[in-house]
């Protein structure tokens, strides 16, 4: 599988956010406090669903600010198949 793209309408405090994966390795780094955790968590929830290895619902830690619902997407690809 791999994910070409991902978009998050609101999510945490991320809000109309584009990020695009080029072919190999990619890196998501920054300094302290800019969502890096979000977007992966983004990415796990789209994926797996909102239970953590805890079994704890993470959804209310990324209740969008202004209190609306999570909403974004992923494109992906998987045996030369495009999904979105």
């Amino acid at each position: 599988m791999k994910i070409n793209k991902i978009y998050i309408e609101k999510f945490g405090n991320i809000s109309s956010k584009e990020i695009e994966f080029s072919d190999g390795f990619n890196f998501i780094y920054g300094i302290d406090e800019i969502n890096k955790t979000t977007i992966i968590d983004f990415i796990l929830m789209m994926f797996y669903g909102s239970v953590d290895v805890y079994n704890n619902d993470i959804r209310e830690k990324y209740i969008p600010d202004e209190k609306s619902d999570m909403s974004g997407y992923i494109c992906f690809e998987h045996d030369d198949t495009s999904y979105e």
